[in-house]
Formats: C-alpha cells, sequence, structure tokens
C-alpha cells in the first residue's frame, strides 16, 4: 500500500537528553559554524553531488532481483525458487529484472538506473560482520584505519556547504562507513529530530543549551554547536506536510519514510553532502519467495520507494548519486530449506540523472557452471573499491583517492562522468 505522501503527524519536538548526547558525540570533530541562532544565514547548496548511500544489510540476493533468465543453469540450481521467465522483465536477452521490482524498469530504459553484477570486496568473508566491515570501512584490513570510507572522504575534502552537517545517518548510531568523519550525525527522524517538553520552553531550553556549548572545551563545544545548528536548521523544514514532487507515491513503512524525508533535505538545499539509510530483512535463508513471499515484498518496496525518490527529485536528480549497496550476494544454488546461503559477489544499483551510464548491466559474469563457482558462490569481479573510488572522484570532488581509499589502484567502469565545471554539461562516459 501507499500513502501520499506517508506523513502520520510527527511531534515537533522528541529529542531525549540521552539522544541529544548521542548525537553530539557522534559529531566530534564536526567544523565549528559558530552559535547557533534563528538569524543564522541559510546554508548554500553544496558544489558537488549530494551522496545518497543505501545499504541492504542481510545480504541481498542478486540473483533474484536481477535474473539471468537467460540460463538454464539458473533453473536447474534454483529449482522451486527460480524467478520463473514469464515474471522477469527483459533487460539485455539475459538477464531481466524480477516483477516485483518492476519500479526500476523505466529508471533503467531511461538511462538514469545502472545495475552492477557481482560487486563486493575481493578479501571479504561469507560473514555478514566482516563482509559489511569490508565494504564500509574499503579497506584491505577491517579495524586499522579507525574510519569508514565516507568519513574520510569529508576529512580529506572540504565542505561544500556551510550546514552544520556534512553526512547524516538515519538511524540512532553512526555506520561505519561515516564513523570517525567530521560534522556526521546519526538522526532515527529527520522530522522529529528536536527537544521533548511543552512548546513553550522550547526556546529557552536552546538558548541554555546554547549557552552551555559556547562555553565548553572541545570537542564538546564543537559538537554540540553542529547539534544545535542541525536543530534549527532541520526545523525549518516541512518534513511532514510537503506534497512529493510528480505525483511520486512512497510505500508505507520505515523505508519509505526514509527515502521521503531524504528527499526532503536535498530539495530544501540545505547543502548536506551524504545521506545513509539502512534497509535491513534480506538474510534469506528460509523460503526465499522471490515472485510472492518475503523477497518479492522488500524487492517491492525497495523499487516502489527508488521510484518514487526519482520522481520526487525531478531536476534535483542531476546533482544526486545514490548507490544501491548489500555486503555479498547468496549462493548460486537452493539449499534444503526453500533459500540461499551467503555468497561473494552481489548486486549494486547507481541511480541519479544524466551523470548516470544507466541502461546497462556493468562489470563481468563468468556464468553458473561449477568451474566457475566458488563452493556454490559466484566470485566477486568488481571491486566495490572501484565504484567507490569513481563515486569519490567524478562526483564528489574527492582529489586525494588514495587518502580515502589507501592502498587500491583502481580500475575505470564508466558508470559515472565527470561534470564539466558543474555548469550541468557531462563529460563523455569513460
Amino acid at each position: 500500500m501507499k500513502s501520499d505522501p506517508p506523513s502520520q503527524a510527527h511531534p515537533a519536538s522528541t529529542w531525549t537528553r540521552r539522544s541529544f548526547l548521542c548525537v553530539a558525540g557522534a559529531a566530534g570533530g564536526a567544523a565549528i559554524v559558530g552559535p547557533p541562532s534563528c538569524s543564522r544565514p541559510k546554508p548554500r547548496r553544496g558544489s558537488h553531488d549530494t551522496l545518497v548511500v543505501i545499504f541492504l544489510r542481510g545480504g541481498m540476493d542478486g540473483l533474484s532481483l536481477v535474473v539471468p533468465y537467460g540460463d538454464d543453469l539458473y533453473y536447474k540450481r534454483r529449482r522451486r525458487i527460480a524467478v520463473p521467465r514469464s515474471k522477469v522483465h527483459d533487460l539485455d536477452g539475459y538477464f531481466g529484472l524480477n516483477d516485483a521490482a518492476g519500479a526500476l524498469l523505466p529508471l533503467y530504459e531511461s538511462g538514469r538506473l545502472a545495475i552492477a553484477q557481482l560487486v563486493g570486496h575481493v578479501q571479504a568473508s561469507r560473514s555478514h560482520f566482516q563482509s559489511m566491515r569490508h565494504i564500509e570501512e574499503a579497506n584491505a584490513e577491517i579495524g586499522t584505519l579507525g574510519s569508514g570510507w565516507i568519513a574520510r572522504h569529508l576529512a580529506h575534502t572540504p565542505a561544500s556547504g556551510t550546514g552544520p552537517a556534512r553526512a547524516i545517518a538515519l538511524q540512532s548510531t553512526l555506520p561505519p562507513a561515516l564513523q570517525g568523519g567530521p560534522a556526521t550525525v546519526p538522526v532515527p527522524s529527520l522530522a522529529s529530530f528536536g527537544f521533548r517538553g511543552p512548546a513553550s520552553g522550547r526556546s529557552a531550553r536552546m538558548a541554555c543549551l546554547e549557552r552551555m556549548y559556547a562555553s565548553a572545551p572541545e570537542p564538546h563545544r564543537s559538537s554540540g554547536v553542529a547539534a544545535l545548528g542541525l536543530v534549527h536548521e532541520l526545523a525549518a523544514i516541512d518534513f511532514v506536510h510537503r506534497k512529493p514532487a510528480g505525483g511520486a507515491e512512497y510505500p508505507k513503512g520505515k523505508f519509505g519514510r526514509a527515502l521521503y524525508e531524504t528527499a526532503s533535505l536535498i530539495k530544501s538545499r540545505t547543502g548536506v553532502e551524504v545521506i545513509e539509510a539502512d534497509f535491513g530483512g534480506w538474510d534469506d535463508h528460509r523460503d526465499l519467495g522471490p515472485t510472492d513471499g518475503a523477497f518479492a515484498a522488500r524487492a517491492h518496496e525497495l523499487s516502489e520507494a527508488l521510484g518514487a525518490f526519482m520522481t520526487d527529485l525531478g531536476d534535483d536528480a542531476e546533482r544526486v548519486t545514490i548507490l544501491v549497496l548489500s555486503e555479498f550476494g547468496r549462493g548460486a544454488g537452493m539449499n534444503g530449506s526453500g533459500g540461499t546461503s551467503h555468497g561473494r559477489g552481489g548486486t549494486a544499483l547507481v541511480l541519479g540523472g544524466a551523470h548516470v551510464q544507466g541502461g546497462r548491466i556493468h562489470g563481468a559474469w563468468p556464468g553458473l557452471g561449477r568451474d566457475q563457482l566458488d563452493n556454490g558462490a559466484i566470485q566477486v569481479t568488481l571491486d566495490v573499491r572501484d565504484l567507490l573510488s569513481e563515486t569519490l572522484s567524478h562526483r564528489l570532488g574527492t582529489s586525494n583517492l588514495d587518502a580515502v581509499l589507501p592502498g587500491h589502484s583502481p580500475t575505470p567502469l564508466g558508470i559515472l562522468s565527470r561534470p564539466s565545471k558543474w555548469s550541468g554539461t557531462e563529460v563523455p562516459f569513460i
């Protein structure tokens, strides 16, 4: 079911002391933007793309989303859980899109969606935790750098806006990709980021905290200033009553609301550079249900939300790059419980405007033969760091890739183009 917009009433002030301290601590190292006040000038829009990262936690089964329907081995290996050819929308004669994710088809056909196959970290295991850390830290050895790839990008790149927060995670804690970054803040709901208590005393409570943090030692001062500044900034955005543009209809649920709020934030020109949102529940060991079960329901929700998000963005999509990632793919065959086992190479989606080389399947595909598999799993053939490298250098203005992705020599993919001095003209794809 859908809502228009997905806006149940949200209290204007639901920020507890505990959540404030959590947010302020997570924002440690934030650039000082001056004491927050209602007269603070409106932030300018950033000079580079806004990056939206969607992490499908649990290991999304790429073979059920982008189906190799042209390979008979797929049907032999998957038997009862294969997506029937009658439920597949052809993409290139070999791969097809699961009908449950049909809302992605217009994006693919219009060139605004690119699909990358067998993406992953070449050193990742089949452990959820280790694979997530490998991808989000984007480093050969997890835990050695103490930061995530987005955090390092922010640390080595000047802020492209003037707002208090450079990156926001739509959850209660920072994901590994943002940990260690400047002005990075976890916000479970943009619509309800505020203070609990009577509205009549809200200004007094804010003023008290502003005075307290203005005289606090570092890093508490910058953390508090960033968090309080974000309260001011978000309070000026109508996350509840805004009508999505273009007749977009977001699906009900947490993920649809997250993308609705993300679009509201982007369209408000706050200058936030990165927004990260999670969509969990993809660990399908039992009863996969690729056409009428659990997987199909999640694929439908994902595609409907992404379709509404792109419609809602409208022309703003020309300055937005969306990466949809998961920690790994699933095994090539069906297990004994009608589900799938942990695999290796997964499916990633890249969405945006004219800067996306969409309508194409990117990445090498070895096939599903026994000799092409590693203990039942398809190998990683597209290093996720190549995708991150192209996103960073082509769309986010990262000039020091060695500092962000140490020890990695990127291979050009041709999925994203470089802008020509942000004039609206795109440099041809490599």
